[in-house]
């Protein structure tokens, strides 16, 4: 397998910038001095560092201002609306409509300044790579929140663990139709992604629903192995965790094909999904597929 060849040449502002523009966001001349000081070496292991999460973002709209009657009465001025009822009470529809307005405004200004203010750190370029990977949406903004969350705690951390937690992730969940995957009607939706999209890639088609790194088939038992996982309504108390329901999951082994050496997924509850996603990590071409993506995007 080819390598990259180790950079051998001076460490000069122009390298320093260039860096740092693929690796960050809003780089000044002051960080460019920074990286310039602390050399190559120095300069990865400050973009690397383990930075303490941001605080939540807040409501920094007055209620009333644009001409509106109400924006968000279930948070103070200055203060974070995430722990606020993500389905708040709200006369009419139009009134919760224009307080998830006023929260995603918030939730979307709070993201650029995470870009903005990131200084010297990787982290936020991850972040925004993680989410063009696991793509998705969602019109609340307490689930956006909380999604996004999951891709900045993991954007440094193992890529097996985090596909674990995006798998039964309520936005995902929502987004790809995995609640709606049950025993009764298998949705394929998030099993053919899962594989295509975010673990190892399609290959060529080498037969009928034969590609060259699953089959047609592996799709429908993945399927199974992943029906069973519900998102409560918002009007739930708990409504921004998911849940298994053994009812809705299709029980027995599933096999797989011969792309995953045929390999046998036992009956296993809740925790099959985990038993699915090591096997498909058990194969080589993960880490091929993953580093591609961070070149395309890095590189």
């Amino acid at each position: 397998m080819p390598y990259l060849d180790t950079f051998s040449g001076n460490w000069t502002s122009k390298e320093a910038r260039h860096l740092l523009k693929r690796a960050s966001f809003g780089v000044t001349q002051n960080l460019v001095e920074t990286s310039v000081s602390l050399g190559l070496s120095g300069t990865i292991e400050k973009l690397f560092e383990e930075n303490s999460l941001p605080e939540p973002p807040l409501k920094y709209q007055l209620d009333g201002v644009g001409g509106t009657k109400i924006n968000d009465p279930g948070a103070n001025y200055g203060e974070t609306w995430v722990n606020s009822p993500a389905y708040p009470e709200a006369a009419t529809s139009q009134e919760r409509t224009r307080i998830y307005f006023s929260r995603n405004r918030s939730f979307y200004a709070w993201s650029f300044l995470q870009m903005q203010n990131a200084a010297m750190s990787i982290r936020e370029k991850l972040t925004l790579f993680w989410h063009n990977h696991f793509v998705s949406e969602n019109a609340n903004p307490h689930r956006e929140y909380y999604y996004m969350d999951v891709l900045r705690r993991n954007s440094l951390k193992n890529f097996k663990e985090l596909v674990k937690q995006i798998t039964v992730d309520p936005n995902m969940l929502i987004y790809l139709s995995g609640s709606q995957n049950t025993v009764n009607a298998p949705n394929e939706n998030y099993a053919r992604e899962l594989l295509e999209l975010f673990t190892i890639g399609k290959g060529d088609a080498v037969g009928n629903g034969d590609y060259t790194n699953y089959t047609e088939n592996d799709v429908i038992e993945i399927a199974k192995v992943l029906t069973g996982w519900r998102v409560r309504s918002l009007q739930d108390v708990n409504t921004l965790s998911s849940f298994f329901s053994n009812s809705n999951h299709a029980k027995g082994t599933k096999q797989l094909s011969h792309r995953f050496n045929n390999a046998i997924i036992s009956e296993n509850g809740a925790n099959e999904y985990k038993d699915l996603i090591d096997i498909i990590f058990q194969q080589e071409e993960c880490s091929r597929f993953i580093a591609r993506q961070f070149y395309t995007w890095f590189v």
